[in-house]
This record gives C-alpha cells, sequence and structure tokens, in this order.
C-alpha cells in the first residue's frame, strides 16, 4: 500500500511561557503525551499545532503544546493565580510545552453498524482535540454532575471569554463552543469551519450547519428537521460543500462575544434554562465511530469514495482579544452585562467598555466565512 507521510508544523513564538503582553499591545487513541510541561503563555503566544497522516496505518498524528492560542487568564475561582466571579486573575493555570502533546487517531474512520455508539456521557477527560492543540471535553464535570448552565454556581463561571479554563493539572480544555477559535476559524458559505478531531477520526465543526443553520437538537423548538444533531452530538449526511465525511460533529451553543468573564452568550443565550434541552451535550456525548485501538471490522465507511486523506492546518497565531472584568450579576444564568471583544473577522476593533446587555440583540457575526481520566474535575469555582 503507498505510504502517504505528510507533516505540516507550525508554532507561534510571541511571548515566553507564564506571562507576556496582550497580542497587538479507558480504550482511546493512542497518547504518547510527555510530563514536561510549563505554563502556557496567558496570551495564546505558545500554541504549536501539526498533523502527519499515514495511510499505510490508517492513522492521523496530532502533535500539539496543548496551549490556547488566545487569552486563558484564570477567572472565576477567587484563589492562586484566578480572579473572582467575572474578574481577571494575574495569570493562566494552563500549562503545556511544545510536541509533548501526542495524539493518534483513524485516518479512515468508520461508523459503527445501526446506529451504535460508545457513551462518554460522564467520561472525565479529553475526548477530542482542537484545532489549536487544547483539550475538548463533554458536558460532565464528575462522574455524577453535568454542567447546568442556568445555574449561577455552576462550573462555567469559571470560563473565560475564550470559551475555555484550566483543570488543575493544568489541562485547558473547552465545553462549550471555543468563542475565539470559532471567530479565528469563520465560515465558508455559512457552514462553520473546522475546529477539532474528535478520537474516533471524524472532524468537529462550530454551531452552524449547511446554509449558516444553528444546530440544535433534533426535535427541539426552532430546530432544522434536517439538520440537527443525534443523541451523540453529530449528523449523518454527505454534501462535498462541507466535507467527504459521511459524519460529523458540531460544538452547540453560541458565538461567544470575546469579551465577557465569565463566557457570554453561553449555550441558551438569554434563555439558559433552554439550554439543555435544545444543546446539549454542547460537544460530544457518544462516539458514533471506532478509537484507533478498537476493531471496526464491522463497521460502515464513514468517508465518501472522493475523500483524499491529508494534514489539516491548526490555528496558532495569536487571537487578538483580551477578556474584560464584568460587573457581576447573574440570576438563574443570565449575565447582566456584557463587554464585547475584538473579533478576527472584522476591520472594527469593537469597544470594551461596559455596557447593559440589550436582551432583543444576539452578539453573533454569521456574515463570513486517551484515555478517559477516571478522576473528577477539581476546578469548578466557589460558589
Amino acid at each position: 500500500m503507498l505510504l502517504l507521510s505528510v507533516s505540516l508544523f507550525a508554532i507561534a513564538f510571541s511571548q515566553p511561557p507564564g506571562g507576556g503582553a496582550p497580542p497587538g499591545d479507558s480504550s482511546g487513541p493512542t497518547d504518547d503525551s510527555s510530563s514536561s510541561d510549563t505554563t502556557c503563555d496567558m496570551y495564546g503566544g505558545s500554541a504549536s499545532y501539526a498533523e502527519t497522516v499515514d495511510s499505510g496505518a490508517s492513522t492521523r498524528t496530532l502533535t500539539s503544546a496543548g496551549c490556547p492560542n488566545h487569552y486563558a487568564i484564570c477567572t472565576g475561582k477567587g484563589f492562586s493565580v484566578c480572579g473572582a466571579e467575572g474578574e481577571e486573575g494575574t495569570d493562566t493555570e494552563a500549562s503545556g510545552s511544545d510536541g509533548s502533546k501526542v495524539i493518534t487517531i483513524p485516518l479512515y474512520p468508520k461508523l459503527q453498524p445501526n446506529g451504535a455508539s460508545t457513551d462518554l456521557e460522564y467520561t472525565l477527560g479529553e475526548i477530542a482535540t482542537a484545532l489549536n492543540g487544547v483539550s475538548i471535553f463533554n458536558g460532565a464535570v464528575s462522574q455524577t454532575e453535568l454542567l447546568v448552565v442556568d445555574d449561577c454556581s455552576s462550573e462555567w463561571m469559571g470560563f473565560d471569554c475564550c470559551g475555555g479554563h484550566a483543570e488543575n493539572s493544568g489541562d485547558y480544555h473547552y465545553h462549550f463552543a471555543p468563542a475565539c477559535l470559532m471567530d479565528q476559524a469563520g465560515t465558508t458559505n455559512g457552514h462553520s469551519n473546522q475546529l477539532g478531531w474528535a478520537f474516533d477520526g471524524f472532524p468537529i465543526y462550530g454551531i452552524y450547519s449547511v446554509g449558516g443553520v444553528q444546530v440544535q437538537n433534533c426535535g427541539t423548538e426552532g430546530a432544522d428537521a434536517t439538520y440537527c444533531q443525534d443523541e451523540c452530538g453529530g449528523i449523518e449526511f454527505t454534501d462535498s460543500s462541507v466535507d467527504e465525511y459521511g459524519y460529523r460533529y458540531y460544538f452547540t451553543g453560541e458565538q461567544g462575544d470575546l469579551g465577557t468573564l465569565p463566557m457570554y452568550p453561553r449555550p441558551g443565550g438569554d434563555d439558559p434554562a433552554s439550554a439543555f434541552d435544545k444543546f446539549y451535550p454542547y460537544t460530544i456525548k457518544c462516539y458514533r465511530g471506532y478509537r484507533e485501538s478498537e476493531d471496526d471490522s464491522a463497521g460502515v465507511d464513514g468517508t465518501t469514495e472522493n475523500f483524499v486523506a491529508q494534514p489539516v492546518d491548526g490555528y496558532v497565531d495569536a487571537h487578538p482579544t483580551v477578556c474584560t472584568a464584568t460587573t457581576w450579576e447573574c440570576t438563574d444564568g443570565v449575565t447582566t452585562y456584557s463587554n464585547p471583544g475584538t473579533s478576527v473577522q472584522t476591520d472594527e476593533t469593537t469597544t470594551t467598555t461596559t455596557t447593559v446587555v440589550d436582551t432583543t440583540t444576539t452578539v453573533v457575526d454569521t456574515t463570513t466565512t486517551t484515555t478517559p481520566v477516571v478522576e473528577e474535575e477539581t476546578d469548578a469555582p466557589v460558589g
């Protein structure tokens, strides 16, 4: 068999790890990650990401620092380097180093037959990797507890304006749609561009499907009849204008405003009580495919006949936004004030002064184009 080995490597160097100035001013994938991590640059200057595809071994290898390419100063915890709720801390808790994170996933993914899937709902730890090297978690915060969007004491109080936070081990990760990465990736013909890979080899996109349809759970109020997600958090269809896969996952929720601490709007926007019904699991609840170490001989091809295996470019350039402290008033998950940040999808710089949220306006720009961890997360902010 022809062996194709292609490697793309990109590293962003702007500030030394830890500090710096804002830019412009069980059965899982193979993981050969190193433990020699250092504190990530808190403004995104230490991100790295590369892919290598090997058609002989039928694998795609993702190599990164595990550091976000955007603002990641700790908020919502109120101790150590972390600010209190709605306040900026003094540094990030995220840690990683160039090339320290290595994940191998299937190059030619297959779907489990008859709609079968592998449950991940209460699996803790990384279940997918974003194209900036950041870990993607599911909607669980413990082996028995899920994120509650309309609860002001829930873990999202510690999410920065880019949509992530770090657990105590230093693993920075997303539970919700990653606002800064999604803004950086943009859309094509209304469809979100790819943001990451699930560990079963299928791609992950932002919150918009074909024609700009905002993805919701099938059967919920406002959901599109065709482009709505299944229980796992994905949609099965073929469309060469999107990709050459037969299945793909989507983040669900809202495009964050890139400035407010904690991240806002969150899934459900100004109606957070609807978030679970319409948008859960926010990332991935179950794998429809097989992980790299699993027997996929009974599976159904997850790619079209036109599929060409090639590495995907990642995002390592630092996103320019800087999160801003928010006058914290929260009732049932609704943030009273918003501090919009800087988008790379416009030439205009959005003012970051505190403004009252207009609940009739949604801050969304759609005009532009592992092994499970068995420990509970201990990074929930102090309520």
